[in-house]
């Protein structure tokens, strides 16, 4: 079996010069990318090896399990022809949970089979009406979460990018509504459009894009009921801030007041029980999704999925912990010599 290092090298091998700069390319020269994958890595947490005996298999997978969710760029049919549809049916089928990206190149009907409680849309704010409006359509097909993306405002300047390669022109659009989102301008909406977007919606309502504790306060007070600690892999705005360091600052101010979800660097399954141990409730699945996409299509990246459900099982039960905060107690991020 590859390890996820050797797997991200293979699929990247595979890639023309274009779609792979569009892959892993970060903003500028790519500093806070780096951080997002290095302040995970030094991450420690201290065993527990007093009760190792006491993990419980069965119950820890389901916990663990539900603590993933699956959220990919959008534009996945430049890596695989089963782009966006492929993601769906193998995490539907691990019951995984998964968010569809506003960029996905299949409007959301035609990912329908592969729905369940645990489904979320992703919606940019370009705008008051047009967020509403993609709020209206996700209610007809039954979607109970919407997560507003507010960490990409407008597209980044990005050095490593091939030429003159834009994964928004690449390939057909499958609707009207997919073409507008994928030659989206700059975001533009207020405090108040905020508010109204709460009130249109009487679901579960996620802002993703927190890096601090004023932002997260702020919406909060708006009746937002999720937080989504991102920095958008480090695509957006060089801010040499790491999705790791804002979560453990916004945990300890949050303790028990609201669920965190949080993504950035993750390619193992050690990586998820880090950021776990930071104090995510739940923790995003980005690139390493893409990775097996682009090497097997829907059954590679079901296999990563499922390679990553039983590292992440076995990491914890070497860890000794028996329950989150045991484990949060005992995880920190190592000082920078």
């Amino acid at each position: 079996m590859q390890s996820p290092y050797e797997l991200r090298e293979h699929a990247l091998s595979q890639l023309q010069a274009g779609p792979r700069g569009w892959l892993e390319g970060g903003v500028l020269k790519g500093s806070t990318r780096y951080l997002n994958a290095t302040d995970l890595e030094s991450t420690a947490i201290v065993p527990n090896v007093q009760d190792l005996p006491l993990y419980e298999k069965n119950v820890t997978s389901d916990l663990l399990r539900g603590a993933l969710i699956v959220c990919p760029m959008g534009h996945l049919t430049q890596f695989h022809a089963d782009g966006e549809l492929g993601v769906a049916r193998a995490s539907h089928e691990l019951g995984i949970a998964y968010s569809i990206s506003a960029m996905s190149r299949y409007d959301p009907s035609r990912l329908k089979p592969y729905f369940s409680d645990s489904v979320s849309l992703q919606i940019y704010p370009l705008g008051i009406d047009h967020v509403l409006a993609e709020i209206e359509a996700a209610k007809k097909l039954g979607i109970q979460t919407i997560v507003i993306t507010v960490d990409g405002p407008s597209v980044g300047l990005n050095y490593n990018k091939h030429g003159k390669y834009d994964a928004r022109k690449v390939g057909a659009y499958h609707t009207k509504r997919i073409t507008r989102n994928s030659q989206r301008g700059d975001c533009r909406v207020g405090i108040n459009d905020y508010l109204r977007i709460r009130d249109a919606f009487d679901g579960t309502l996620v802002v993703k894009g927190i890096m601090s504790t004023l932002d997260a306060k702020r919406f909060l007070s708006f009746g937002y009921d999720k937080l989504w600690i991102s920095n958008h892999g480090g695509r957006v705005f060089e801010s040499n801030v790491s999705s790791a360091t804002a979560l453990k600052t916004i945990r300890s101010n949050f303790v028990t007041d609201c669920e965190l979800v949080v993504d950035g660097g993750v390619l193992t399954g050690m990586d998820v029980l880090r950021y776990i141990g930071l104090g995510a409730d739940k923790v995003g699945i980005g690139r390493l999704i893409i990775y097996g996409l682009i090497i097997g299509g829907y059954a590679g990246v079901r296999d990563i999925l499922g390679n990553l459900l039983n590292e992440l099982d076995l990491c914890f039960r070497q860890s000794g912990h028996t329950n989150i905060e045991t484990l949060r107690m005992n995880t920190y991020i190592k000082k920078r010599d």
